[in-house]
């Protein structure tokens, strides 16, 4: 699998995330309203999906499961490498991502309420390879 398809996924998402941002309003969007806005931003993005993000990878749902979580499911669609080690897979995704949450700031609304952010990672089969949280405390180091 290669790490820069992930990339493009992320900064496609976080552009979905910055629309559904603009739409609201501030009254819209306060804490105790965290989660229709998180459940409104994954509707938004889930007419997107599935969709194919490269040739080894599809995106297929967001949800907003609730405890100010955004949780984005993925299939990777080719199989999975014998020498595949799930460990450095979540070692390299965790730091491109907080990097990528960190640096995008079209990623600021959600930001700014606190949004954990849960990558799922699942075989062709629906089984788990890999799930990857990125906290306020990843991203606002």
């Amino acid at each position: 699998m290669k790490l820069k398809h992930f990339f493009s996924i992320v900064l496609f998402a976080s552009i979905i995330f910055y629309s559904c941002g603009n739409k609201s309003n501030n009254n819209d969007t306060k804490n105790n309203d965290n989660q229709s806005y998180l459940e409104d931003v994954a509707k938004q993005a889930g007419k997107l999906c599935p969709m194919d993000v490269d040739t080894e990878t599809r995106w297929d749902s967001v949800t907003a499961p609730g405890g100010n979580k955004l949780k984005y499911y993925y299939t990777i669609t080719v199989d999975i490498p014998a020498e595949f080690d799930v460990n450095i897979f979540n070692v390299n995704m965790k730091n491109m991502l907080v990097n990528t949450v960190k640096s995008n700031a079209l990623m600021n609304v959600l930001k700014n309420k606190n949004v954990i952010f849960v990558y799922q990672y699942n075989d062709k089969s629906g089984n788990l390879i890999s799930e990857i949280s990125i906290t306020p405390e990843d991203y606002k180091k």
